[in-house]
């Protein structure tokens, strides 16, 4: 649980912090995320407990809800950083301290414990320590992930039609993947399995779709409750429940 909650504060303070000024909508949408942030933080915190009940189904339910906080994280910050006006320097400079250096202490520290008392007992070794703070083998992945997206859209985000082919990326990889044509190896560590998401959330943010879509979401909030539920039954039933299966990104999206 320490591991988890020193992660989410990495997870979750520098969205919306990039300095420019913002008009009514995107200040009605910050309030949005800000409410989504507190139930994707949610998710995050049930993916990383372990659910032990009698009931299998309950213990399905929550596996399959412990994936939508990561994807909600990428979509937020795929938005976010549709605002970024600095160059790439400006930008990583301010990453060192928003995301680096606190995920670089945050990591020493829950891997110091990790060796201590936890899975890593007997393990105080440079490969063993730089895997994990990567994120084989432990949560860290998501920034690794988040900082190799934000370096692929750094050349890509001006081509929007490029970054449109990237929303399919990763249902393709997916499966391919599932249909044993290419490895899954790491697949906490591969971008493909993570860049469609951020994808999403650039291009809602740069073509002014995330009103409508919201508008659409207040309009239709029934059926697409009954929808997500369906969703969540039949990739129970079929045991399509974690991130790398093709059914259950539509659960996620």
């Amino acid at each position: 649980m320490i591991n988890t909650w020193n992660y989410m504060k990495i997870f979750t303070q520098d969205n919306f912090s990039l300095g420019v000024k913002m008009n009514k909508d995107d200040i009605s949408i910050q309030s949005l995320f800000s409410i989504s942030k507190t139930f994707f933080i949610m998710s995050v915190i049930i993916a990383h407990t372990p659910i032990d009940s009698k009931f299998i189904q309950i213990n399905v339910l929550f596996k399959v809800l412990g994936t939508i906080g990561v994807i909600g994280f990428f979509m937020i910050s795929g938005f976010v950083f549709a605002y970024e006006k600095r160059n790439p320097i400006q930008f990583a400079k301010r990453k060192l301290g928003t995301v680096i250096f606190p995920w670089i202490i945050c990591g020493t520290f829950t891997f110091t414990l990790s060796s201590l008392f936890g899975s890593y007992q007997n393990r105080f070794s440079f490969n063993d320590y730089f895997y994990f703070i990567i994120g084989k083998g432990s949560l860290y992945y998501y920034l690794t992930m988040l900082l190799s997206i934000y370096f692929v859209f750094y050349f890509f985000r001006s081509y929007l039609k490029i970054i449109y082919y990237m929303c399919y990326a990763t249902p393709v990889y997916l499966l391919l993947t599932y249909i044993n044509i290419i490895p899954n190896h790491y697949q906490y560590l591969n971008i493909l399995s993570w860049i469609s998401f951020f994808s999403i959330g650039y291009l809602s943010n740069k073509m002014k779709i995330f009103n409508f879509f919201i508008s659409f979401a207040d309009k239709n909030l029934a059926a697409l409750t009954i929808l997500f539920i369906t969703s969540i039954v039949i990739s129970i039933r079929i045991d399509q429940t974690t991130y790398f299966t093709p059914f259950n990104i539509f659960t996620e999206v």
